[in-house]
């Protein structure tokens, strides 16, 4: 018999005898695809669900279509449960398929077979493959075939690419099985290695980053290397993080090339191993102590770890690491042996791991290397970057978010950069610039040579610090001549003190370039422009090309003038956001689906400040009055009330004085009295020096005094920006078809145009006759008539203070 013939014949004996794995999978993948998807059709096209605002027809196209994204985002390689189960079927198949090697009888049986080893290999692989491949292929098109019949409109394209994707996955995760169970001689110990091989990368990974943040005071995790670590090294891991990628064809593609090099590796370990490994916990002798240090070292240094979070000392720290080092090591010898006679078998091998931790431990614990003092040279550095809340509060939250539209089109996400991206994004390469941030570097060494005095508990090294002033993170990243990239993190580091360099970044025209998009926003590029005052959106209405130029421009011009010392003079009194083109294609399609679009409203708005003479005009010829939504004219009443913590009885006036008693009426008792403002000049001078409670938050260079709460009760309730549907839709429909930006971002469904977060920044009344504000007072510049009536002294208000730098 030729060897084609052998092997075909073989591949159906095989399966003969392993009829119960064809039988699983097919039942797997009847009720995964046909069952499923007949379940979701009588749902989904139910009449009783159907729409009740649209015709029957309309309401069935809608239906149908809902019913298709549904299904395809079901079958693609976005669904977590699918990968799963795939992933599980995997093991069973791979560990079933080669189960023999784990009994001496059957072990012996199949060698004895006339059939070379690299045909048997290749034979168990391909069947237990083919198991799932071919059941899942043929359920799969079915499912498809009855979306067909339904009527729904259908991309055979889409799913085929789908069930690639997902069985080129398949196969890593099924052939670093195979190579797990070939390496052991025991069904138990098989599981175990396959649950090693699995997860070995991802666990060292969690270790070294936990060493990193516990001991080195400057560390900045941005993710992306421990992320590529944990990938590269768990094809789990790399399964799973297909499921959130732009680019899982890219990925499964790898994924099926690294599975054909198992395929390699265990066809090589599969000729080498000896018939006698059966039975035995490892089949090949070499690898116990390589497998034995892999596992020891880390699970040693997890272990060192869990005392030290529990008691932040060294001495319970290095008693973790001898339990760990011990007991592991133990442990595996049992393991390797079925023996507790072999608990120290290997005595050597335990003190060269033990060496191998106690130098990890003294290398994180000492900074043998140096980390946290590390500072490049000028002459090694092509440019850098910084980011710290000081300066913008409000960077990585809005001005660096990324929408994604979600697979179903119905609504979209969004993706915010991290510190250290948005560092990056500053090509700060002047000499004064560099000149600066190594300066800024140099007190944050100073400052983390102070913290890690304080590594082994005791007093918190926060109790040397200056209460007045400002404490904040600032991340570095260090853009070297050798292309290797750097970050820094100095956490709670004395911003006040470095006042001078901070304002010096903060004027670096490539700071701005890489702080604030908006800069280097074409005016082409953009393609519309929405307004925001006091949480309350609304559509800026361009009556030409020429005009949304000139508001851009200007306002570049005088974002890119703004200073340090106008932020401190100055509060934001509204934002703007200029709609790129790439996001409103994401609203339209969304809108034509009936979809949530107000995720758009939550991001990429720029403050507006008072000194922003230019972009106001050009706003107030489109129709847009900025600080027009609360005035004294419209504010009906301001409720004031203290918000601050409780304040201590030996820091209040004597009780048998006036300002005694006024602290205590108004600062002390649970109720916490209100005080009503009514008259016209007292609400026109508490609003002259106060500011939205958002704004504070975005600008944080000018200090505030948030232990008063002030609430302004705006009269009527026509421009609190909430808007029906049907006005929403009218405003839509009656723009010239050459009007720019139809760039409503509000699900206009909601009713409402804030997202939650900031939802205490606006509300109704009880009764319905006013909008309420949430603002704050600028400090220091708190009316004097709000001082005497809350009893506030500047001891006192100096509590509830918020720093600026």
């Amino acid at each position: 018999m030729t060897s084609k013939g052998l092997f075909f014949k073989y591949m159906r004996e095989n399966t003969k005898q392993r009829l119960w794995s064809v039988a699983l999978t097919a039942l797997l993948c009847f009720f995964l695809f046909p069952v499923l998807t007949a379940l979701e059709t009588s749902i989904m096209l139910r009449p009783d669900n159907l729409s009740k605002d649209l015709s029957v027809e309309a309401a069935l196209a809608e239906a149908k279509l809902k019913l298709t994204n549904e299904m395809l985002n079901m079958y693609s390689i976005q669904n977590a449960m699918l990968v799963f189960i795939l992933i599980v079927a995997a093991v069973v198949l791979a560990a079933s398929g080669f189960s023999y090697l784990h009994s001496k009888k059957k072990t012996d049986f199949f060698h004895s077979l006339p059939i070379s080893r690299e045909m048997l290999y290749t034979v168990t692989c391909l069947d237990g493959i083919l198991y799932l491949a071919v059941p899942y292929l043929v359920f799969l098109l079915a499912a498809g075939v009855m979306l067909q019949v339904k009527g729904a409109p259908f991309s055979w394209g889409t799913l085929l690419i789908g069930y690639v994707q997902h069985m080129c996955f398949f196969t890593l995760v099924y052939m670093t099985v195979v190579l797990a169970v070939i390496l052991t001689g025991n069904l138990i110990v098989g599981l175990l290695g396959t649950g090693v091989l699995f997860s070995w990368g991802p666990g060292v990974a969690a270790v070294v980053s936990t060493y990193f943040s516990e001991y080195f005071m400057t560390f900045y995790d941005n993710g992306n290397f421990l992320l590529r670590w944990c990938e590269r090294t768990s094809p789990v891991f790399w399964y799973g993080t297909a499921t959130g990628s732009d680019h899982p064809t890219r990925m499964a593609v790898i994924a099926l090339a690294v599975a054909a090099l198992l395929f390699g590796l265990g066809m090589f370990l599969y000729r080498k191993r000896p018939s006698e490994a059966a039975g035995r916990a490892m089949a090949f002798k070499v690898s116990e102590p390589v497998i034995r240090f892999l596992l020891v070292v880390p699970i040693t240094l997890f272990s060192g770890m869990i005392f030290r979070s529990i008691l932040n000392d060294d001495i319970w720290t290095v008693f973790g690491l001898i339990c760990g080092l011990l007991i592991t090591s133990c442990l595996i010898e049992i393991i390797y042996h079925f023996d507790f006679k072999s608990l120290f078998a290997h005595k050597r091998q335990l003190v060269i791991s033990a060496v191998a931790v106690a130098a990890i431990f003294l290398g994180f614990r000492l900074d043998v290397a140096g980390y946290d003092s590390y500072l490049p040279d000028d002459d090694k550095v092509a440019y850098a970057g910084i980011y710290c809340d000081a300066l913008d509060n409000n960077a990585v939250g809005a001005y660096h978010v990324t929408p994604r539209m979600y697979r179903d089109g119905y609504s979209a996400g969004m993706e915010w950069a991290s510190q250290g991206d948005v560092a990056d994004k500053m090509q700060i390469s002047d000499e004064d610039g560099i000149r600066v941030l190594r300066e800024i570097g140099a007190q944050g060494i100073e400052t983390a040579s102070r913290q890690r005095k304080h590594l082994n508990g005791g007093q918190d090294w926060m109790s040397e610090t200056d209460l007045d002033s400002r404490y904040d993170s600032i991340v570095l990243s260090w853009h070297l001549n050798n292309g290797k990239t750097v970050y820094r993190n100095y956490r709670t580091i004395n911003v006040s003190e470095l006042r001078e360099q901070l304002d010096s970044i903060y004027e670096n025209q490539s700071y701005k370039l890489g702080m604030y998009p908006v800069l280097s926003l074409q005016a082409d590029d953009a393609a519309g422009v929405n307004y925001k005052e006091e949480e309350d959106c609304s559509h800026v209405k361009l009556p030409d090309e020429q005009t949304k130029a000139a508001l851009l421009a200007a306002y570049q011009k005088e974002l890119m003038a703004l200073t340090p010392d106008m932020r401190r003079e100055e509060m934001p009194i509204a934002e703007i956001q200029f709609k790129t083109n790439e996001m409103q294609a994401m609203i339209d399609v969304i809108r034509k689906n009936g979809g949530y679009y107000d995720t758009f409203n939550q991001f990429d708005y720029y403050p507006i400040y008072p000194s922003f003479q230019e972009t106001i005009a050009i706003l107030k010829q489109c129709g847009t009055e900025v600080g027009s939504k609360v005035t004294p004219e419209n504010t009906e009443k301001i409720v004031l009330q203290y918000q601050g913590g409780k304040i201590p009885e030996d820091q209040l006036a004597p009780a048998d004085t006036e300002l005694g008693k006024c602290q205590r009426e108004y600062l002390q008792n649970n109720s916490r009295r209100e005080v009503t403002i009514t008259d016209p000049e007292q609400i026109a001078e508490i609003l002259a020096n106060s500011a939205s409670d958002d704004m504070v938050q975005i600008n944080q260079m000018a200090e505030a005094y948030q232990g008063i709460n002030i609430a302004v009760y705006v009269s009527g309730t026509e421009d609190t920006g909430a808007v029906s549907e049907d006005d929403l839709r009218d405003s839509v429909n009656s723009m010239e078809e050459n009007e720019i930006g139809q760039t409503y971002t509000v699900d206009a469904g909601q009713n409402v145009l804030y997202d939650g977060e900031y939802a205490a920044d606006y509300e109704m009344d009880e009764s319905g006759q006013y909008g309420i504000y949430q603002r704050s007072f600028r400090y220091g510049k708190v009316p004097e008539f709000v001082k005497s009536t809350f009893g506030l002294t500047p001891e006192l208000m100096r509590l509830n203070r918020v720093f600026a730098y």
